[in-house]
């Protein structure tokens, strides 16, 4: 089994809202804790980032969930 876990990059855009960065985070790190309750497992399934869009792929910052285990 594969030790990668896919990640969800949010891009934070000037003028962007950070309630709806916050909000998208939150649905996204909730979604993901739901599907490992349902296999019973504690490995990460998602990892949700945030980005400025000038990065290069790979070298998100301000990452809200936990590197994987």
């Amino acid at each position: 089994m594969s030790t990668r876990i896919p990640e969800v990059g949010i891009i934070l855009y000037p003028g962007s809202q950070a309630a709806a960065v916050l909000g998208m985070t939150d649905l996204l790190t909730y979604a993901e804790e739901h599907a490992r309750g349902k296999r019973e497992s504690d490995r990460r399934l998602l990892r949700v980032s945030h980005g400025n869009g000038r990065m290069r792929p790979g070298s998100w910052c301000g990452s809200s969930t936990p590197p994987g285990d």
